[in-house]
């Protein structure tokens, strides 16, 4: 069936049926509802048919994210971890970088890695220092009474 008249359609290699941005879009706002409505399970499953079938779309970063989000939420802490380095290792220059290091860095606190969770927060803050995340990786310094880069101070002014 060809795609509808004014969809655009992505590459696909040759002899695959062509996909519309609107297939990708309906696949990845499908998975996001899961998410939205705690259906875990089909929140990972729908973003990785997304990877699977769009994985070099502009959203693919957000996929493997909100996959990690979902692991978390369901309590998989270590597949969420293993979701969160691979955004960080395939998509080094995604804008969600920092929340993936933040994320991570928060299940090795809960996991009682103190000095692990020290490390983390204090090399996100370096490398993001202008982030969110940073600003959240300092108030975690502080709860765990470790000293913070002088940075921190710098945000709060």
């Amino acid at each position: 069936m060809p795609p509808p008249r004014g969809a655009r359609t992505l590459a696909t290699p040759r002899g695959e049926t062509p996909v519309t941005t609107g297939q990708a879009t309906s696949l990845y706002n499908s998975a996001y509802t899961d998410y939205m409505r705690g259906n875990f399970d089909l929140c990972v499953q729908g973003f990785e048919e997304y990877l699977r079938r769009f994985g070099t779309s502009d959203r693919a970063d957000d996929a493997r994210y909100w996959i990690g989000e979902c692991q978390a939420a369901a309590g998989d802490n270590e597949a969420a971890r293993k979701s969160y380095q691979t955004l960080i290792r395939e998509y080094p220059s995604s804008d969600l970088v920092p929340d993936a290091l933040l994320n991570d860095a928060l299940i090795v606190q809960q996991q009682g890695n103190r000095e692990a969770a020290v490390g983390a927060f204090r090399r996100l803050i370096r490398a993001y220092v202008t982030s969110d995340a940073a600003f959240l990786a300092c108030a975690e310094l502080a709860k765990l009474g470790a000293d913070r880069p002088s940075s921190c101070e710098e945000m709060q002014n």
